[in-house]
């Protein structure tokens, strides 16, 4: 949306209902200790495995609501050059990481803010612009291995997002 002359603001938003209609995991029950998981768990059969049934459970990965907003505001100077001004924000509800479903594994909603300012030179024959990432430092957990010891309860790895990074750019039109 061009909003006035040089400005561009963007914007999209998402929303996903989603769980799943079976979802049944069959293992040992030496790997299944209490508290393991969230979903129900059977008693061992036979063969000493347990099913584990995270039917219904919203699927991993997925928030309900998420979306990006964006603006770029473009300065055109005297010499044919131009300066770059451009904002985005990411943002996602709260979503289970790991299908184990247990409440370490429920990362919190976030917001992602990240800038850059560019000058471009005239013709677009070089540029340089300093970026920032992250620019609160969130803590945005994206993934994970859930428990990672069968025989110790409570132990989860994660993936997470970069820290706020930031740096310079230069490039060259030829």
């Amino acid at each position: 949306f061009k909003a006035w002359q040089g400005a561009t603001l963007r914007g999209a938003v998402s929303y996903v209902d989603s769980e799943y209609d079976q979802f049944l995991i069959q293992q040992s029950a030496l790997f299944v200790p209490p508290g393991r998981v969230a979903c129900p768990v059977s008693a061992p059969n036979a063969q000493g495995l347990v099913t584990i049934n995270c039917s219904g459970f919203p699927m991993i990965r997925s928030p309900k609501w998420s979306g990006n907003l964006g603006f770029t505001q473009v300065v055109d100077m005297s010499n044919g050059g131009n300066v770059t001004l451009d904002a985005d924000m990411a943002f996602a509800s709260k979503r289970f990481v790991t299908a184990d479903f247990t409440a370490q594994q429920l990362a919190k909603a976030y917001q992602n803010v990240s800038m850059s300012l560019t000058y471009n030179a005239p013709d677009d024959k070089w540029f340089v612009s300093a970026f920032v990432r992250n620019l609160t430092n969130a803590k945005i957990y994206t993934g994970g291995g859930g428990h990672q010891a069968g025989f110790v309860a409570g132990w989860n790895t994660s993936n997470i997002a970069p820290p706020r990074t930031w740096g310079v750019r230069a490039g060259l039109t030829f």
